[in-house]
Formats: structure tokens, C-alpha cells, sequence
């Protein structure tokens, strides 16, 4: 499938994807890859539905958590951002990626609050953070 979809071959892909989940639809890695397919298809809604299952059935793995909170993000939906984001956070608590993404929300949604008491624990935790200035640059507004 990942092959057929490497080539653009997208219905071979899917064909695959979606017979594979039948037999074995208990396969959270394989559902999440089926849902970064159909989220590439821009068929958010399907996406996410894939994206929720996949978080069901692999909840220790934080990338999957990460993505459902992007999807969250793109909905305007930021409760469900952030408690997605946080929950990647308490899977994997050494991963700055997903504090600097919680980060970028706090910001965008304009939590004052939030965003200098999570980029205060992220210098904290990170004090070599490539990010650094911008991380300050939040803290000083």
C-alpha cells in the first residue's frame, strides 16, 4: 500500500489499506496510517475517525495523540487540542516537540497565562532548546 501510494496510485492504496483493516482491524499502527493516507486526501472527517480508532487502540503512542490534536486544531476545536497534545505529553514527557506544539496553541489561541507558564517549564526541562529566543520572546511580552 505504501509503495502503491509512493507512485500515486492512491485507489491501489486504499484497496490495501482498507482490506488489510478488515482482516486485522485491530492494528492501531496500520489504522493510523490510514488515516495520514486519507488526511493527505484531504477527507478530513474520515480521517479522523480513523485517527480516534487508532488512538484506541495504541494509546502509548504519542504521534498518533499528536496528530488527533492537530485535527482538533484544524476544527477550531482547541479544548480537545490541547488535552490531545497533553496526553502525547504524559506518553512521552521527553519529546519537546509535542510541549513546543501546546505552545504554538497557548499562542495562537492567545492564552497569556498558559503560554509563559508552559514556555517557563519548557526552558526548564529543555535548557538547550534550539528555540530558545522564541521560547524568551513569549515569556517577555
Amino acid at each position: 500500500a505504501l509503495l502503491y501510494n509512493n507512485k500515486g496510485e492512491y485507489k491501489k492504496a486504499e484497496i490495501l489499506l482498507k482490506d488489510y483493516l478488515k482482516h486485522v482491524p485491530e492494528d492501531g499502527a496500520t489504522t493510523f496510517t490510514y488515516a495520514l493516507f486519507l488526511s493527505e486526501r484531504q477527507r478530513y472527517d474520515e480521517s479522523m475517525e480513523y485517527l480516534l480508532k487508532a488512538a484506541r487502540l495504541s494509546p502509548d503512542n504519542p504521534r498518533i495523540f499528536y496528530n488527533v490534536a492537530m485535527m482538533y486544531d484544524f476544527r477550531n476545536d482547541k479544548k480537545q487540542a490541547v488535552n490531545y497534545l497533553n496526553s502525547a505529553i504524559k506518553i512521552d514527557p521527553e519529546n519537546s516537540d509535542y510541549y513546543l506544539a501546546l505552545l504554538n496553541l497557548h499562542v495562537k489561541y492567545q492564552q497569556i497565562n498558559e503560554s509563559k507558564t508552559l514556555a517557563k517549564e519548557i526552558l526548564s526541562k529543555f535548557p538547550d532548546i534550539r528555540q530558545k529566543e522564541d521560547i524568551l520572546a513569549i515569556l517577555n511580552q
